[in-house]
């Protein structure tokens, strides 16, 4: 399998992609679309009668994709090797993996072509958005500082991106964020919710005025009211929200309108299951990716269905908002915000641990609940690693746990906190 491709390489096939298909394709009607997506599902399944885990359910093309089991996480985290396509060519093809969020990371396979839709998709997103290639960004995602020593922020002149280190979101280097962040003068802010919310919260609480970019791009949390109407009021400026897994099996993203998600439907089916009265259960098709096929892939969020058709006119078809995990996020006794994707992003790189919990039990003070994948026989890598961002006055207590237990709602959570703000 080859490498990943670079972001400036993927930004160009992505454009191509978004200046040749998708900038016609979203006024296309609703049966237009529609119709596109049945011939391209059609391919998919005809692509899936070669994969072992879908040859065993006797899948064939002209198959109703209503009719077919839901797939869960777990099932593909356990049989990974039979929902490889044997004949689909291993040239462009890359191996990644989920961030974990839901305390299981899995690997999976990517396509060139998909990373090329991917791109496209974001690229349609911040020109909805009112991005012009070469505007400045504001990154609050994607840094980390490999030791104390190194600065908080770095400038990708390539990129035009100031990226920011969400680990070191102490009240002292928040600070130094906004006089950076109003000398830098971005044109757009894009990261996570949770970490452009605390910097907003921040600025808002000690008075500091903070330059207003044009838009604000949120993405890879779910994001909460409280959170858009801070970043809002104190950046000045509209929040454009963003949902996808990393499987890339299915996005949707908000228009001009700033309402209604619309579904990338030219790379992947979403369905709608009713779970309760009004809310429904998010299930993913992906349309691209035929070197490891996902049909009918139970994304883990839970979505609104759309009230109307959104006024902006497009074919896409639309969600009312996404309600995502409970995750939460942590503050520490000397306020340094710690997003739950900071988590996420560090237990998937560990392969020993199956499932873990982090459960906040005092301002400075958290329990760890690990489910092994096999024998844990030192832990002193990953406490340092804890320690890097939660800080030292942080003390972390690790538990040998069978399970991870869910909540009343029968979620999962993955990291709670329970300390008083």
């Amino acid at each position: 399998m080859s490498n990943q491709p670079h972001v400036l390489r993927r930004y160009a096939s992505g454009y191509l992609l978004y200046a040749g298909k998708l900038r016609r394709s979203q006024w296309k009607s609703a049966d237009e679309i529609a119709a596109e997506q049945r011939r391209q599902l059609r391919e998919l399944l005809r692509a899936a009668a070669q994969v072992p885990y879908y040859r065993s359910l006797g899948i064939g093309p002209d198959d109703e994709l209503a009719k077919l089991p839901i797939l869960r996480k777990d099932t593909v985290r356990a049989r990974f090797n039979d929902f490889l396509n044997p004949r689909h060519p291993r040239r462009g093809v890359f191996e990644d993996h989920t961030s974990g969020s839901t305390g299981a990371p899995l690997r999976f396979l990517l396509t060139a072509e998909q990373k090329a839709y991917e791109m496209a998709f974001a690229i349609r997103f911040w020109r909805w958005a009112g991005y012009r290639t070469g505007d400045r960004i504001a990154a609050f995602r994607s840094y980390i500082p490999a030791t104390p020593r190194d600065p908080l922020w770095k400038l990708d002149r390539r990129q035009q991106t100031l990226f920011f280190s969400v680990y070191d979101m102490t009240p002292a280097h928040l600070r130094r964020y906004v006089t950076e962040f109003n000398r830098y003068r971005p044109r757009f802010v894009r990261g996570y919710p949770t970490s452009i919310f605390a910097f907003a919260q921040f600025a808002a609480a000690e008075g500091l005025p903070v330059h207003s970019p044009h838009a604000v791009l949120t993405s890879s949390e779910t994001l909460s009211p409280e959170m858009r109407a801070v970043i809002e009021k104190t950046l000045q400026c509209p929040v454009f929200d963003w949902w996808g897994t990393n499987e890339r099996v299915v996005t949707a993203c908000q228009c001009e309108q700033r309402g209604a998600y619309h579904v990338n439907a030219e790379g992947g089916i979403l369905e709608l299951v009713p779970v309760a009265p009004g809310l429904c259960r998010m299930i993913g098709t992906g349309l691209i990716n035929h070197a490891m096929p996902l049909i009918r892939y139970d994304l883990g969020d839970l979505a609104l269905p759309a009230a109307a058709p959104c006024p902006c006119g497009r074919g896409l078809p639309v969600i009312g908002g996404i309600l995502g995990r409970s995750d939460d996020l942590i503050v520490t006794g000397d306020g340094k915000f710690i997003p739950p994707v900071r988590f996420y992003t560090l237990f998937e790189t560990c392969d020993q641990i199956r499932r873990f919990q982090v459960v906040q039990t005092a301002p400075d003070a958290v329990t760890v609940r690990l489910v092994p994948a096999r024998e844990l026989t030192n832990l002193t890598g990953l406490r340092q690693k804890l320690q890097r961002f939660l800080g030292e006055n942080v003390a972390i207590e690790f538990a040998i746990v069978d399970e991870i237990q869910p909540d009343p709602s029968g979620k999962v959570r993955t990291v709670i906190a329970h300390a008083p703000r």
